[in-house]
């Protein structure tokens, strides 16, 4: 995996030119890249390539709005073959009444650093929606929590929401590894299922590999770190 050295790139037009054919369902997935991940599509495309249109995926934005977001998920997944969405939004410079109720369920939060409130929207935006097959969740970056509280409170937290995923649904966490030591990393890693890692830029795109969270790959991070 490398930084993006090619400078004209928009991370937000960022395409993935494969993801993995396999993920398992109901697993927490580490999403690790060089850039914000919030500010990637990464975890987006990865909602719409593992769920499916009668899927609903819980997001939980930390640095873009919830309007924003939805309008780069139907710009970058215009077609409807892809879960609908519900958001807890930490990001809107204007907090608005939360409506759990609309098409596109919209719970906000003052700051993504207000935990225990982002557990409490989630919980409220469950007992809204009706029972599916598939619910994912997403956090689009960890990294504003990572950076506001300790590594062992965001875990705590991590271990309350993570079983909120049902059926086929899986859980997306992004960071952003360029931004925490090698200890906070392979402390996240350790409470995942498994890790996307994002590779490139090569002539412009960028791919994914799959790494079950085990002992190797907690190695190769050990070794990207020192190369780096």
């Amino acid at each position: 995996m490398t930084g993006h050295s090619e400078s004209s790139l928009d991370p937000e037009t960022v395409q993935i030119e494969a993801f993995p054919k396999e993920l398992p369902p109901k697993s927490t997935v580490l999403i690790v890249g060089s850039d914000e991940p919030a500010v990637c599509t990464i975890g987006l495309q990865a909602l719409a390539q593992y769920g499916h249109a009668e899927d609903r995926g819980l997001v939980v934005t930390t640095t873009r709005s919830a309007a924003t977001t939805l309008d780069t998920y139907t710009t970058v997944h215009p077609d409807s073959d892809r879960p609908s969405l519900a958001f807890v939004d930490t990001a809107s410079e204007h907090q608005y009444v939360s409506a759990p109720y609309r098409d596109t369920p919209v719970v906000f939060v003052p700051s993504p650093t207000d935990i225990e409130r982002v557990v409490m929207a989630l919980s409220e935006l469950t007992e809204h929606l009706p029972s599916l097959e598939g619910r994912h969740l997403l956090i689009r970056s960890l990294t504003p929590l990572l950076m506001a509280t300790s590594t062992a409170r965001v875990c705590t937290i991590l271990d309350r929401i993570t079983e909120l995923p049902t059926g086929t649904g899986r859980c997306f966490l992004g960071v952003d590894y360029t931004a925490h030591d090698e200890t906070t990393i392979t402390t996240l890693i350790e409470r995942v299922d498994g890790v996307l890692w994002i590779l490139g830029p090569v002539d412009g795109q960028f791919d994914c590999e799959y790494w079950p969270a085990n002992s190797h790959c907690r190695q190769a991070l050990t070794e990207l770190d020192g190369n780096g």
